[in-house]
């Protein structure tokens, strides 16, 4: 299990909270918030990875917390309706939250996340104390809160049981790290690695990115083959193109088709680019392509014409 910092806990820290200690002597004001030093150790073994293991696991249509939370904030649907299943619900609630570090223009940046302004969430939360008898205790390095002793797994409510993991997710110093794959196809929920930052495109978890990352490495080589094909039209239409636009059938005549072979093979080996593309020296069947020669006689058509 991940141990909260001394830094983790300065990081998340409300800048307008005071000590317990102050509070005491002023007597709780009810206008400035208390911040007391919890480290996660001190209640509860959830980690990171016990809790996307929750968040993804699989859940029904009915239940998808997209539609149920649009349902909710255009006030169509009573909290009542909420999904009564543990990960719908959860999602719900984390969703809720993470949907407040999003910008008017589709940015999201973790550390603008507030749990003021989201009213599911808080209402998780408010639930979830409502029904709890913590306590204060004194510690070594100030006080420790201290919750009742049984753990979330053992409660078989799955609302109430929903409404705690999301409560003690929220006091995890690894909260802000948690974030929802934006991409329309996925939706997984993952940790990330730098969390003190603005994604302008939002966050997309680690599977998707090497799926976008392949398949930008298969257009690239797609791109590179149509230039280097382009390229060698060129050079064949350069060389050859009167010879090519006088006879017809130019491309069945064997020593024409090797004379074409053989300089565009010379040619690819004193160009990087098309070295990379053909690393293997053509032969008299790339010219039986129908591509290829469509391609070399429309090239040759252009150098004619500018020609003249």
């Amino acid at each position: 299990m991940r141990k909260g910092t001394p830094k983790d806990e300065a990081e998340h820290r409300d800048p307008g909270a005071i000590s317990v200690f102050e509070a005491l002597k002023r007597g709780f004001p009810a206008e400035v918030p208390i911040q007391i030093p919890i480290r996660s150790t001190d209640f509860v073994a959830l980690n990171c990875d016990r809790f996307l293991l929750e968040l993804n696991r699989p859940i029904k249509w009915s239940d998808f917390p997209e539609r149920v939370l649009k349902a909710l904030r255009a006030s169509s649907i009573r909290w009542e309706d909420l999904p009564q299943t543990l990960t719908a619900r959860l999602r719900v609630f984390v969703d809720d939250w993470i949907d407040t570090g999003l910008t008017k223009e589709g940015a999201e940046d973790p550390r603008t996340r507030d749990l003021t302004r989201a009213p599911l969430a808080c209402y998780a939360v408010q639930e979830f104390a409502s029904q709890q008898k913590s306590w204060l205790q004194p510690a070594p390095g100030g006080l420790r809160l201290n919750l009742p002793g049984e753990g979330w797994e053992q409660l078989t409510d799955q609302v109430a049981k929903a409404n705690r993991l999301f409560s003690l997710f929220l006091m995890c110093g690894w909260r802000s790290r948690l974030a929802k794959c934006r991409l329309p196809s996925c939706g997984r929920y993952f940790a990330l690695n730098h969390w003190k930052r603005v994604y302008k495109r939002g966050p997309v978890c680690p599977t998707c990115t090497r799926i976008r990352s392949a398949q930008s490495a298969v257009l690239g080589t797609s791109k590179a083959r149509k230039q280097a094909e382009g390229a060698l039209y060129s050079l064949v239409a350069r060389r050859f193109g009167r010879k090519t636009s006088r006879y017809v059938n130019w491309h069945q005549d064997p020593k024409f088709r090797s004379e074409i072979v053989d300089f565009l093979n010379k040619q690819i080996m004193r160009t990087d680019s098309l070295r990379r593309v053909y690393r293997r020296p053509l032969t008299g069947k790339w010219l039986s392509w129908s591509k290829n020669r469509d391609g070399i006689e429309n090239a040759a058509k252009g150098v004619i014409r500018a020609e003249s």
